[in-house]
């Protein structure tokens, strides 16, 4: 409803079950950061997904606010 048209999920490697998870649910791999994410007191690689979740079309109107502008 928000009108969003992709999803993008990233996560500290290695995480078989979490990377299983989002793959079931449709999302796709785009690649992989290496040892840039810092979790534990150790460095890790970071891979990120992304699902589209609508319509790719340009005509689209922006996504509706959920939250006035905070800068003001």
């Amino acid at each position: 409803r928000q009108g969003y048209r992709v999803i993008v999920a990233v996560i500290a490697l290695p995480n078989d079950a979490s990377v299983a998870l989002h793959e079931s649910l449709g999302f796709e791999y785009l690649g992989t950061l290496d040892r840039v994410g810092y979790k534990h007191g150790e460095w890790h690689d970071v891979g990120s997904w992304q699902r589209h979740a609508g319509p790719d079309d340009d005509n689209e109107p922006a996504p509706i606010r959920l939250v006035d502008d905070v800068y003001r």
